[in-house]
């Protein structure tokens, strides 16, 4: 009979040394080839910090394989013996899973490229975002594309071929293809199937990376004549130089030409499954990097793509979705203007823009009604599924829902305008507590409860539990 262990118990028997796994993993690096990972994947300290790992993630699925850690030989001898990742899904199963995500990360990790966001370490959808803001500067168009990367349609046999050039070792090779086989791929394993994502994926990586390299020319914009010719003629003479900026913006004309075939820019980035390109070109050139990505995705990567889902978007006049973001760039009548000193004279310039990250508020909205905290989309209701509940769980319910919205929000430009949704979270928190305890009024819940959920404010980069899918 396998005896309970408390899970505040310190007395484990798997020893999760930190530094015994780490030299271990760091040995993966930057190697071309590794023999003998099978002893990596059964070492004492790897799975022990595997088991760790998975209490950092999901405490439930912890608290259920804590009682294996006094058996870890057996599991060992069977990791060795290959009695692990059957097809009856034993519990023990997720610690190998993890054991196995934790070596795959070490060795492949350090060569994926910059570009890559998602189910890596220091590489979150926040640094997506901001990957976007810092690099893309202004771009005229936009391609957006979302691939459908279900491992239904994972062609797994690419995969294991990827691998194997790189990892020499049969054991460890049959421990992946028990994963697939066993369906350990979608069975609450994200992890190991965003690492495997990755790998795939990086062949996508490195082909953008060289066709921006081939397609990328030229130093800088030509100068506009017209522009010269519209900010200092006749006409505009008794105009200020602020209203002859603002009436030449006004007819959308620049002070380069946009469509310069002598300089071209082009700037990608990927989070999982989700791609963005920001392009500096014609709408022609821009529709045939569309079709040569459509082209790789769908003969070189069989992965099954949606064409509705790859479309060319104009960054001025529309705006891309990535992440549940709007991306856009801001039109030329409502961009900042500045003084400077060129020489002896003093002009009006307009200043460099980024793209800007806008919260969704409408879908945000829209949400709100449709999981019943709202109905007009500008004031809460009683959530009557709630009601049975604790009123400590209804003011902890409002209070993540918040902080999970405000957090995977915080970068965006318009976070100002999520007030809306504070207030209406606020408002459907504070009649739910009313209808529960049969108060009259809010002010009877703020004597009862104080101020039920915390106040709007820009949260400074708290790591948010919120899926980017769950909420949106």
């Amino acid at each position: 009979m396998v005896r309970n262990i408390n899970k505040y118990s310190r007395s484990y028997s798997i020893r999760a040394d930190k530094n015994i796994c780490k030299s271990l993993l760091i040995q993966l690096k930057n190697k071309d080839t590794l023999y003998n990972i099978i002893d990596i994947i059964a070492n004492k300290s790897v799975l022990g910090t595997a088991l760790n790992n998975i209490k950092d993630v999901d405490t439930n699925i912890y608290n259920n394989l804590s009682k294996y850690n006094k058996y870890i030989d057996i599991l060992i001898e069977d990791i060795k013996t290959g009695k692990v990742l059957g097809e009856n899904k034993d519990p023990r199963d997720q610690i190998v899973i993890e054991a196995i995500r934790m070596v795959l990360d070490a060795i492949y990790d350090s060569k994926f490229q910059e570009s890559s966001h998602g189910n890596r370490e220091g590489y979150t959808y926040h640094t997506a975002l901001e990957y976007i803001r810092l690099r893309f500067g202004e771009r005229r168009w936009f391609i957006e594309c979302n691939m459908s990367t279900s491992y239904k349609n994972f062609n797994y046999s690419r995969v294991i071929s990827i691998i194997e050039n790189t990892i020499k070792d049969k054991q460890f090779i049959e421990l992946l293809n028990k994963c697939i086989i066993a369906g350990y791929m979608s069975f609450t394993t994200s992890r190991l199937s965003g690492i495997i994502n990755n790998i795939y994926l990086d062949y996508l990586d490195r082909y953008m990376e060289v066709y921006i390299d081939k397609f990328n020319k030229g130093e800088s914009k030509k100068r506009n004549p017209e522009y010269g010719y519209r900010m200092y003629n006749e006409d505009n003479k008794n105009m200020t130089p602020k209203e002859r900026l603002q009436y030449v913006h006004s007819k959308n004309i620049y002070s380069t030409i946009e469509t310069d075939d002598g300089f071209r820019r082009m700037s990608y980035v990927r989070y999982g499954d989700e791609i963005l390109i920001g392009i500096i070109a014609s709408i022609k050139e821009s529709y045939k990097i569309k079709e040569d990505l459509e082209t790789f995705i769908t003969e070189k990567l069989h992965i099954n793509l949606d064409k509705d889902k790859c479309k060319v978007i104009n960054a001025i006049e529309d705006r891309a979705n990535f992440l549940n973001y709007e991306i856009h760039i801001t039109p030329l009548n409502k961009r900042p203007k500045r003084k400077v000193k060129r020489g002896d004279i003093k002009v009006v310039s307009q200043l460099y823009v980024r793209p800007l990250l806008s919260s969704p508020i409408s879908k945000i909205l829209h949400k709100l009604k449709l999981y019943g905290y709202t109905i007009t989309k500008r004031d809460g209701v009683v959530v009557g599924r709630l009601i049975h509940k604790s009123n400590e769980y209804i003011i902890q319910h409002y209070n993540e829902l918040w902080e999970n919205i405000a957090d995977y929000y915080y970068k965006a430009t318009n976070f100002h305008r999520l007030s809306i949704v504070h207030h209406i979270i606020t408002q459907s928190c504070m009649l739910t507590l009313a209808r529960k305890n049969n108060l009259n009024s809010k002010r009877e819940v703020r004597k009862a409860f104080g101020i039920p959920v915390k106040a709007f404010e820009k949260p400074s980069g708290r790591k948010s539990n919120i899926n980017k899918f769950e909420f949106l």
